[in-house]
């Protein structure tokens, strides 16, 4: 886990995390996307059977699925690149004085 002042840019949460999951049509999950990060929107009730566009939003509907993407991205990941995200967290505090 990584605190970060209020004030800080919103996407660095996101560069530095490595997926995202959030309330369906929330910005996290968007902002996710665009960095071409693992998201998906959680439904656990199913409330958004019937959404448009289809199959362009990643939904996971109830908790079977949501644990089925989650071990779909942990068997997908790779090796760490050279400088690790916590690396670049502690360089990135470090910067803003913390």
């Amino acid at each position: 886990m990584c605190f970060l002042p209020h004030d800080v840019d919103p996407y660095i949460p996101f560069s530095i995390s490595n997926a995202s999951i959030g309330v369906p049509f929330t910005s996290a999950v968007q902002a996710s996307l665009l960095l071409n990060q693992p998201s998906i929107y959680y439904d656990p009730s199913s409330l958004y059977e019937t959404i448009y566009p289809h199959n362009i939003y990643p939904i996971a509907r109830g908790f079977k699925q949501l644990n089925d993407k989650i071990i779909s991205w942990l068997e997908a990941s790779v090796e760490p690149p050279e400088v690790s995200r916590l690396d670049f967290q502690k360089e990135f505090a470090s910067n803003i004085g913390l």
